[in-house]
């Protein structure tokens, strides 16, 4: 019974040294809102911080453009998302780099890479660690917030 405490308690350390070295998912800006990754923050809060941080016109009609990059690891996994053509609006940024890790989540499949159709092949001795795959994007956004 002891050999068999002492051999759990390893694999618990085991455990918790593994997640301390995992790093941290990576945004760029990184929002306000601490979210679940497969859900997104409230609009409620998100068009408060619009309507008291930016300037558009009309917030019930905000167009805008956004680009980003959809970091993986040398596995295709989702690692992080950063902002490369701001709306010129902080807090939508920071919904858009959120909803845009929340949608790749919602099809992530435990064990499968999250960037479709990809192998990588690496040199000898390369760390998989060493290696970031980035995909860019853009979208246009159109949306609302109640005046």
């Amino acid at each position: 019974m002891r050999k068999t405490a002492i051999i759990a308690t390893a694999l618990i350390l085991a455990t918790g040294a593994l997640a301390a070295d995992a790093p941290p998912f990576e945004f760029s800006p990184v929002p306000r809102w601490h979210v679940a990754p497969d859900a997104e923050p409230e609009t409620s809060d998100v068009c408060a911080a619009i309507k008291a941080e930016c300037h558009f016109k009309d917030v019930s009609d905000i167009q805008s453009e956004f680009g980003y990059d959809l970091l993986y690891d040398g596995d295709g996994m989702l690692v992080g998302v950063r902002a490369t053509h701001s709306t010129g609006c902080k807090p939508l940024d920071e919904s858009e780099v959120l909803g845009e890790r929340a949608f790749v989540m919602k099809f992530h499949t435990d064990g499968k890479p999250d960037l479709d159709d990809i192998h990588v092949e690496l040199a000898p001795g390369t760390p998989k660690s060493a290696v970031r795959l980035v995909k860019s994007k853009t979208t246009q956004l159109n949306l609302g917030c109640n005046p």
